[in-house]
C-alpha cells in the first residue's frame, strides 16, 4: 500500500526528490574551476579519448550549472543558466545509459538552445550523471562537439562511465575530507577542554617502581602538592610523611605487592610535610600495575576538606569517578603497541573483560583493516610528537560503531614513549549531528521563507495604509499628504498652481440596488481606471468614499485651463461602460477648487471642493461647479440640519405614516407598512431623504427603528378587525442591519408585543437580503425572531443583491418584490423583457412556497399585470400614499381599486 503520509501525486514526489537532490549537492565541497588535479585530469582525458573539443564536469543547483572542471571552455566561465544546459535533461534520463545527442539542431529539445543557435554553435552532446551512493544525481560529466556525429561507440560510452565514476569518487572524497577536518578540529578542542578540566581538578599522579623503590610524581601543574614533577627514592619521600602515616603507608605497600589480586588497590590519607615547607593532608589512591612491578595512583590535596570524614569520602568518590567512571575509553599502550592500562569503559567498548584487553595489541582486538589504520595513526603521532585524532568504524558483536580516538605520545615511567589514547563511541553523536544538520537546513529555509512572507506582509501593510483596497488608488491619508505638499509649495512659491477636483457617480446607490454590489464594485474599478488614464503622471488620484473620487492636478496655469481639464475628465468618465454584457451610462458630478484661494491646510482645500461638489449634485443643469466662498454658508446650513435631525430624534419628533398592503383580487387591506416621517416645526413633514443619510452616518438608525416599531405597535393594537375573516390587519415595519445587531433586539420586540397585546403573527419585520447575506449575526437574530412567531419578510427582492441559490435557505416567510420590476413595463422590447423577468421571479417564489407582495403599483396597468400574475398582495400609490395613523380607519372601510385616500399634511 502507498504511504498515506507520503506525496499524494507525481508532481509532489518529483518536488521532494529535487529537494533531496539539492540537499545532497549542498553537502559536497565544490572546488573552484580548474583547481582540482583529479577532476581536471578527468575532463582533459575525456576530451583526448573522445576527440571532443569541450568536456566539463558540472553540478546542477536550482538555477545554474556550476562548472567545477572544464576543458575547451574559456577561462573565467564558471557557471551557465540551468535551463540552457543539455545536462538538465539527465535528471529525467535513464540512469544506465548516457544521454547522447548526435545533432542538436535535429532534436526538438535542443534546437532552440542559445548555445546551439549562437556561439559556440554546439551540435553533438554525450553525458552521464554523477550519482551519489544514495542515488542522487548532483551533476554530470559530459562532452560537446561543434560538429554533428553519426554515432557514439560502446568503447566511448565505457570511457565516459569510467571517468564519471572517477569524478564522483573525487567529489565524495573532497566532501569526506572536509568533514574529517572539521571533526578533527572539534576533537582537539574537546581534548584541550578536558586537559584544562583535569588540571583544574587539582590532581597529581604517581607511580612507584617496587623493585627499585623509586617514586615518580607528576604534578600536572599542582605545585602546591609538590614543588615539581620529579623521580625520587621512596625512602626520601617517606621522610616527609608523618610517622604514624608512614608506618601505615609502608604496610599497605607491602600488602599490595604481596597480594594475589592482579589489580590490588589501596587508599589512605597522609599528613605530609612538603619540601616547600607546607603541611598538607593528601589523599592517596593507588593500585598495582598489571605487570606487578609497579604501583600507580593519584594524590589530591584534601587539606581544606579534612575537617570531616564525610568530605574525605566525597573526594575519594570523585577521584574514583575520574579514574574508573569516565565514559570515554582511556588506555595506555607501550612502545610495542601493547595495552598496559585501560579503564572499564575500554573493556565495555571491546565487549571483553578488562583482563582480555590488557597485554594485547590492536592486531588481536580489532579487524585487520581497522588495526592497520590505528597503528599507522599511532606511528604518525609518535613521529610528530603531537596528538592525532582518527575516526574509524569497528564491528562489535555484529554491530557497526563509529569510534573517534585521540592518540597522544606519552613518556612511560619505565622509559621509552608509549601512547595515551582516549576513545569515544560517537555513533549516536554522528547520527544526531546529521539530524541536527538536516534540521538546521530545514529551519534555515523556513526562516528565509517566513522572512520573505513577513517582508511581503510589511510591504502590503504599508501599501494598504495609503491605498484604497478596491481600486488601488490613493486613500484619504495619502491624498491629504500629497495635497498638503501642494499647499505648502503654493505658499512658498506663488508660481506653483494646483486644483482639486472632487467627483462622484450620481445615483450609484440605485445602481447597486438594481444590479448588485459586485457589479457596483466593477463599475467603480472602471471609473478608477479612466481617471488614472486621463490624469497626468504628476497628478494624484484618490478614492475617498463609496462613489467619490478626488483628483489633485498640478501645474495648471489658471481657471480656464482647469475648466478645460475638468471637461476632459468629465468626457472620459461619462462615455458608456460595458458591464455584465450590457451598456451602462453614468452621470458624474464634479466640484472644483483652485489654488487662487489661500489655503493653510490640505483639509481646507478638500472641504471647498466638497462644497462645490454638493452644489453640482443639487443643480441638475451643472455637472461641474467651481467653488465660491459663499458656499461655506450653505455648508453651515447643512451642519445645522444635521444638528436638528439628531435633536429631533432625541425629542421623538418623528411620526409614523402607514401605507396599505392590499390583497390581490379582493382589494382588502392585508397589512400596513409603517414608514417614518419628520414633522419639522417650521418646514412641515419631511421625507426620509432628509434625515436617513444623517442618521446612517451618525449610526443612529437603530434608535429610529426602535422608535418607529414602538409607535407602530401602539397604533396597530387599536386597529379593528376588518375584511371577510374579521382579522385585524398586520403591521409591517422596516428593520435595518444596525437595529438587528443592536444589543437585546429580540428581547425588545418580545417586550413590545407583550406591552401592547399584539400576537407575534400580526407583526412583519422587513429585512433586505443584503443584510441577511452579510454575516451570521444577522441570520441568527432573524432565526430568533422567526422562532418567536414574528414573520421575517424579505424586502426589495431582486434589487441587485439577490442570490437565487440562497433564497430557500433564508429564514423568511414572505417576499416583497422590488418596485424596479414595474418601472419599465409597457415600453417596447424592454417592457416585454421586464414582464418575463417579473413572471420568472414570481414563479420562483411560488415554487418555494413564499407568498409574494409586489411593490410599486402606481397605475391601472401595473395593477392588471400584478393580477394577471396571481400574486397574493400588492402595494403602491394606486391604492394610497403613506398616510398618518388617523387615516387608517378610512382605508379599512374601502376595497376600491382607485386611490382611496389622498392625504397631505
Amino acid at each position: 500500500m502507498p504511504d498515506k503520509h507520503g506525496p499524494r501525486d507525481p508532481g509532489e514526489r518529483a518536488a521532494n526528490r529535487e529537494l533531496q537532490r539539492l540537499e545532497a549537492l549542498r553537502a559536497l565541497t565544490v572546488p573552484s574551476t580548474n583547481t582540482n588535479a583529479v577532476l581536471d585530469a578527468v575532463t582533459r582525458s575525456l576530451g583526448r579519448l573522445t576527440g571532443a573539443p569541450i568536456a566539463l564536469i558540472g553540478l546542477l543547483d536550482e538555477h545554474t550549472q556550476q562548472l567545477v572542471s572544464t576543458s575547451g571552455i574559456p577561462e573565467g566561465v564558471t557557471a551557465v543558466p540551468r535551463d540552457h544546459t543539455f545536462c538538465q535533461h539527465l535528471l529525467d534520463h535513464d540512469a544506465d545509459a548516457p544521454l547522447v545527442i548526435l545533432d542538436a539542431t535535429l532534436d526538438a529539445r535542443f534546437a532552440d538552445n542559445p548555445f546551439v543557435q549562437n556561439h559556440p554553435h554546439l551540435r553533438f552532446y554525450a553525458g552521464v550523471p554523477l550519482t551519489t551512493p544514495d542515488g542522487h544525481r548532483v551533476g554530470s560529466l559530459c562532452l560537446h562537439d561543434t560538429a554533428p556525429r553519426t554515432d557514439f561507440t560502446a568503447e566511448e560510452t565505457a570511457v565516459l562511465h569510467d571517468l564519471a565514476a572517477v569524478a564522483t569518487h573525487e567529489l565524495l572524497r573532497l566532501r569526506d575530507d572536509a568533514e574529517r577536518v572539521r571533526l578533527t578540529r572539534e576533537l582537539i578542542d574537546r581534548k584541550a577542554t578536558l586537559r584544562l578540566a583535569l588540571e583544574g581538578a587539582g590532581m597529581a599522579t604517581w607511580a612507584l617502581d617496587l623493585d627499585e623503590a623509586r617514586l615518580v610524581i607528576e604534578t600536572h601543574g599542582q605545585t602546591h602538592l609538590w614543588p615539581a614533577s620529579e623521580t625520587l627514592p621512596l625512602a626520601r619521600f617517606l621522610s616527609w610523611v608523618a610517622p604514624g602515616d608512614r608506618a601505615r603507608l609502608t604496610e599497605l605497600l607491602t600488602e599490595t605487592r604481596a597480594s594475589d589480586e592482579a589489580d590490588a588497590a589501596f587508599a589512605l590519607t597522609l599528613l605530609v610535610q612538603s619540601p616547600a615547607g607546607r603541611t598538607l593532608h593528601v589523599a592517596v589512591r593507588g593500585r598495582r600495575h598489571p605487570d606487578g612491578t609497579r604501583l600507580v595512583g593519584v594524590a589530591f590535596d584534601v587539606t581544606g576538606q579534612h575537617v570531616t570524614l564525610g568530605t574525605l569520602r566525597d573526594r575519594d568518590e570523585m577521584l574514583r569517578r575520574v579514574l574508573e567512571g569516565v565514559q570515554d575509553a582511556v588506555f595506555l599502550k607501550d612502545a610495542t603497541g601493547t595495552f598496559v592500562f585501560a579503564n572499564d569503559a575500554t573493556a565495555r567498548l571491546f565487549r571483553r573483560p578488562l583482563g582480555e584487553v590488557l597485554g594485547r595489541t590492536n592486531w588481536e582486538l580489532l579487524d585487520l583493516d581497522v588495526a592497520r589504520a590505528f597503528e599507522e595513526a599511532t606511528a604518525r603521532s609518535l613521529r610528530g610528537g603531537e596528538a592525532l585524532t582518527v575516526d574509524e568504524q569497528i564491528v562489535v558483536e555484529g554491530a557497526s560503531r563509529n569510534l573517534r580516538t585521540t592518540l597522544t605520545p606519552f613518556a612511560l615511567p619505565s622509559g621509552g614513549t608509549g601512547t595515551l589514547g582516549v576513545s569515544r563511541d560517537v555513533t549516536d553523536e554522528l547520527r544526531l549531528e546529521r539530524a541536527l544538520r538536516r534540521n538546521n537546513e530545514v529551519l534555515a529555509r523556513q526562516v528565509q521563507e517566513r522572512t520573505r512572507k513577513l517582508q511581503r506582509l510589511v510591504e502590503q501593510t504599508q501599501h494598504d495604509a495609503f491605498h484604497d483596497a478596491l481600486t488601488g488608488l490613493a486613500n484619504r491619508a495619502l491624498l491629504l499628504d500629497r495635497l498638503g505638499h501642494s499647499v505648502k509649495l503654493h505658499r512658498d512659491r506663488a508660481s506653483h498652481r494646483f486644483a482639486v477636483l472632487k467627483l462622484n457617480v450620481a445615483r450609484f446607490r440605485s445602481f447597486v440596488e438594481t444590479y448588485g454590489r459586485a457589479d457596483g464594485d466593477a463599475l467603480l474599478l472602471q471609473v478608477a481606471h479612466r481617471l488614472k488614464t486621463v490624469a497626468a503622471a504628476s497628478h494624484t488620484v484618490a478614492r475617498v468614499g463609496g462613489d467619490q473620487f478626488v483628483l489633485v492636478a498640478e501645474d495648471l496655469c489658471g481657471p480656464e485651463e482647469v475648466r478645460s481639464y475638468a471637461r476632459r475628465v468629465l468626457e472620459a468618465l461619462t462615455r458608456p461602460y460595458r458591464q455584465g454584457g450590457r451598456e451602462v451610462r453614468v452621470d458624474v458630478r464634479m466640484g472644483v477648487t483652485v489654488c487662487l484661494h489661500e489655503y493653510a491646510r490640505a483639509e481646507e482645500a478638500l472641504a471647498d471642493a466638497a462644497l462645490a461638489l454638493r452644489a453640482a449634485r443639487s443643480d441638475p443643469g451643472s455637472s461641474v461647479v467651481f467653488f465660491e466662498p459663499s458656499m461655506r454658508g450653505e455648508a453651515d446650513e447643512d451642519a445645522q440640519v444635521r444638528r436638528d435631525v439628531l435633536a429631533a430624534l432625541g425629542r421623538r419628533e418623528f411620526e409614523v405614516f402607514f401605507q396599505p398592503i392590499v390583497a390581490t383580487g379582493t382589494g382588502e387591506v392585508l397589512a400596513f407598512e409603517a414608514l417614518a416621517r419628520w414633522r419639522h416645526p417650521s418646514r412641515g413633514v419631511l421625507s426620509p431623504d432628509v434625515f436617513l443619510p444623517v442618521l446612517r452616518e451618525e449610526r443612529c438608525l437603530a434608535d429610529l427603528d426602535r422608535l418607529v416599531l414602538e409607535e407602530a405597535c401602539r397604533h396597530a393594537s387599536r386597529w379593528p378587525a376588518a375584511g371577510r375573516g374579521g382579522v385585524a390587519p398586520r403591521l409591517s415595519v422596516n428593520c435595518s442591519e444596525e437595529a438587528l445587531c443592536s444589543d437585546g433586539f429580540v428581547d425588545f420586540v418580545r417586550t413590545l408585543l407583550g406591552r401592547f397585546g399584539l400576537p407575534p403573527q400580526r407583526v412583519w419585520l422587513e429585512v433586505v437580503e443584503e443584510v441577511l447575506g452579510r454575516d451570521e449575526v444577522t441570520l441568527a437574530v432573524t432565526r430568533e425572531l422567526h422562532a418567536l412567531g414574528v414573520e421575517v419578510v424579505l424586502d426589495d427582492f431582486g434589487a441587485g443583491y439577490s442570490s437565487l441559490s440562497r433564497l430557500s435557505r433564508l429564514p423568511v416567510s414572505r417576499v416583497k418584490v422590488d418596485r424596479s420590476f414595474l418601472l419599465d413595463l409597457g415600453r417596447g422590447d424592454e417592457g416585454e423583457e421586464g414582464h418575463k423577468v417579473l413572471r420568472a421571479v414570481v414563479e420562483l417564489c411560488r415554487s418555494l412556497a413564499f407568498p409574494v407582495v409586489v411593490e410599486g403599483v402606481e397605475t391601472r396597468a401595473n395593477l392588471e399585470v400584478v393580477e394577471a400574475l396571481g400574486v397574493e398582495a400588492w402595494q403602491g400609490f394606486w391604492r394610497s400614499k403613506p398616510v398618518p395613523a388617523r387615516y387608517v380607519g378610512r382605508l379599512l372601510k374601502t376595497t376600491g381599486k382607485g386611490m382611496a385616500v389622498r392625504a397631505s399634511d
